[in-house]
């Protein structure tokens, strides 16, 4: 999480979380007002987050998780942003279960 948390700052999303390690378990959520649509295109990317309404995705951090899964779930979160990949859900019918 702190890895995550340092990689995120860069991208101006904002991380909704303790920012002490000892305080923070093994999960981080971050604001962004299309939380919904974001989360399905890190999904179709391979990154599973889990949408919490109105405007959280949060990630969970389960061992075996490596340095480099964190920078690669980083890295579709950035293209997914810089790209707004993320607009071709905006249309989308939303599941009553996510």
């Amino acid at each position: 999480t702190d890895r995550f948390l340092a990689g995120a700052g860069p991208l101006d999303v904002e991380a909704v979380a303790p920012r002490e390690h000892e305080h923070r378990g093994s999960q981080v959520s971050i604001v962004h007002e299309h939380a919904w649509e974001v989360t399905q295109a890190l999904i179709h990317r391979g990154v599973v987050g889990d949408h919490r309404p109105p405007d959280l995705i949060r990630f969970g951090f389960p061992p075996p998780i490596t340095n480099d899964d964190v920078d690669d779930a980083l890295a579709r979160l950035a293209e997914v942003l810089r790209t707004e990949a993320w607009r071709q859900w905006l249309d989308a019918e939303r599941p009553t279960v996510t």
